[in-house]
């Protein structure tokens, strides 16, 4: 039985018990920071990407792609080069509503209170009265040095990204409220966006508030992979790809967001046992099962997101899958089941999709390529 590298622990590869193999993808989500790597009770399903940001030691001189990687590495980053934001205050937000809760703390959708958008680097306008919609991830009160530690190198690298399809770091704020402020964008996020639309359309012409056209999804694929391509450039693993966290504006232009705000409305897209928080399963390759996170497992859920694009976002993958039974499927089963072309999407966007989920890793599609691929389709 060959074994493979998971944060601090090893897993096998192969497992014939449906329980104990439950009990392996909930390890694989541990803290790799702690050497009793077991998820307490506390821990829910807001807190899967701040257990994976997390840092270990043991992964630095690991080949990239098995290692379980935080979003940054202190090794890779040249703090000299990394980008500055503005300084906030605890009086610069007006809190809207809590739209996630994590083992970091929470995020909230706020106004900013006396802030123009040339303060926030994001538009010339100096009027200090107009308030500006936007996300603020905040620490807990009283947080720990360890998780300080983890928000300075959380924003040092977050704020050197800078590109049209990421959201962006708009400031900060440190003291007696600790929180990063975030770009949000008008039309909420992509999945409660698609779901509105009834149907799709071959011409743009055709499109009107219940039509979407098929150039317009085309559109919104080649725009996160844009976005992809460059977070993948910047040694990025996303790990929790998906329409849900994709962020949509004005004119259609996507972003992708990395701030956790959508676990409490998208509870039913993360595997649950036992009140312990998993893995979004029905969005990972396979090797995801055993801790390995790469560029290329944000390639085979980039297929999965291309997919509830064209599905309108409608149904769930796998939808006649429990998880349970997904999870013996994606492990065990080969070829594993993959999603069937969704009703009236273009062969060639499915072409796509399939160069996604090839079961080795070295065989799927760069994001570079994926980008060209969808750039030079022709519906």
């Amino acid at each position: 039985m060959s074994e493979v590298f998971a944060s601090n622990l090893l897993i096998p590869e192969s497992s014939t018990q449906t329980d104990d193999l439950k009990a392996d993808i909930i390890q694989c989500v541990a803290d790799p920071n702690k050497n009793n790597a077991n998820i307490t009770d506390s821990v829910d399903a807001n807190n899967i990407k701040d257990i994976a940001h997390s840092e270990t030691e043991d992964t630095k001189d690991l080949p990239e792609d098995t290692i379980y990687a935080p979003i940054y590495s202190t090794s890779e980053i040249n703090t000299s080069s990394l980008g500055t934001v503005p300084n906030l205050s605890p009086y610069n937000i007006k809190k809207i509503k809590t739209i996630g809760t994590g083992f970091f703390g929470k995020v909230i959708l706020a106004y900013t209170v006396d802030l123009s958008q040339k303060d926030l680097n994001i538009g010339e306008d100096e009027d200090r009265t107009k308030s500006i919609k936007v996300a603020v991830k905040q620490l807990k009160a009283n947080p720990s040095a360890k998780a300080l530690e983890d928000f300075e190198k959380e924003l040092k690298f977050m704020s050197r990204l800078d590109h049209e399809n990421v959201t962006k770091v708009l400031g900060s704020c440190k003291g007696s409220m600790t929180y990063i402020m975030m770009e949000y964008m008008e039309k909420g996020d992509l999945a409660r966006y698609l779901v509105n639309f009834e149907n799709t359309v071959i011409n743009y012409e055709e499109q009107n508030d219940i039509s979407i056209s098929m150039g317009t999804l085309t559109d919104m694929s080649s725009q996160i992979a844009s976005g992809m391509k460059y977070l993948s450039s910047k040694n990025f693993i996303h790990r929790d790809l998906a329409t849900r966290n994709c962020l949509v504006g004005n004119n259609m232009q996507v972003k992708i967001a990395d701030f956790g705000m959508s676990r409490n409305l998208y509870q039913s897209h993360y595997y649950v046992l036992k009140g312990h928080a998993v893995l979004p399963v029905r969005w990972m390759a396979k090797e995801c099962f055993y801790g390995k996170f790469s560029t290329k497992t944000d390639v085979w859920a980039f297929g999965v997101t291309m997919w509830e694009i064209f599905t309108l976002a409608k149904d769930i993958p796998y939808e006649d899958l429990q998880d349970e039974e997904l999870v013996v499927d994606a492990t065990q089963k080969h070829p594993r089941t993959l999603l069937a072309k969704p009703t009236n999407c273009p062969a060639n966007m499915y072409d796509v999709m399939s160069m996604c989920w090839k079961e080795s890793p070295s065989d799927r599609a760069t994001f570079e390529t994926l980008y060209d691929k969808l750039l030079n389709i022709r519906l």
